[in-house]
């Protein structure tokens, strides 16, 4: 398994409605439901298991278009996390230091190199 920096976990909420369009004739399966997103929940976790940011969102409208919300909603975040990542693969190619309690050899996720360095006890 490797590691990565960051995980999002999201969840969505929808109402369920009745469906009111007719089935193909040539479908197998007929439509009962549509589910229409109401709102959304959204945690972004570390690579250590501390919560970076999360977002709860409920619809104030039926007209809501909750999935682009949900979207631009994690745009934000994403440039941030990238512009953090981009700098600790920068510090990861210049220094690459293994504490000693950790297994040899082992990838750094960021420069995509073995780690050949151990910090000094």
């Amino acid at each position: 398994m490797e590691m990565v920096p960051f995980v999002i976990f999201a969840d969505f909420e929808s109402f369920i409605n009745p469906n009111s369009e007719p089935s193909s004739s040539d479908s197998n399966s007929a439509k009962v439901a549509k589910h229409t997103p109401s709102g959304f929940n959204w945690t972004c976790i570390d690579h250590r298991g501390k919560i970076i940011r999360k977002r709860t969102y409920h619809a104030e409208q039926d007209s809501e278009n909750i999935g682009q919300i949900f979207l631009l909603d994690l745009l934000s975040p994403a440039e941030d996390l990238n512009r953090k990542v981009s700098i600790f693969e920068f510090c990861a190619r210049e220094q690459m230091l293994l504490p000693n309690h950790l297994p040899q050899p082992l990838k750094c996720f960021f420069a995509h190199k073995i780690i050949k360095k151990k910090i000094k006890s």
